[in-house]
């Protein structure tokens, strides 16, 4: 499964934009950002040190009705149960 490597984040005028989690990454406890398939609440990783692994984006809560997330259980997108609201 490749890496997630972007995502929601509620601007101040309370839109929803798409954001690559670099530029995310400063930001990283700020609220809210979500899945940008499911919608679901997510955390953010930084790149590895040694440059083994990118920064990218994972659930908090894994769920098998999105293709990002590791339990995908290939039955198509399903909303995620704990999603963050509109």
């Amino acid at each position: 499964m490749p890496l997630a490597t972007d995502l929601e984040i509620r601007g101040t005028d309370g839109v929803w934009r798409t954001i690559s989690v670099v530029l995310a990454l400063p930001n990283k406890n700020r609220k809210p950002m979500r899945c940008i398939v499911c919608k679901g609440h997510i955390k953010l990783h930084d790149a590895a040190r040694d440059g083994s692994q990118q920064a990218h984006v994972e659930h908090a809560q894994r769920w098998p009705g999105c293709p990002r997330s590791d339990a995908y259980d290939g039955n198509g997108v399903r909303p995620h149960p704990h999603r963050v609201p509109d």
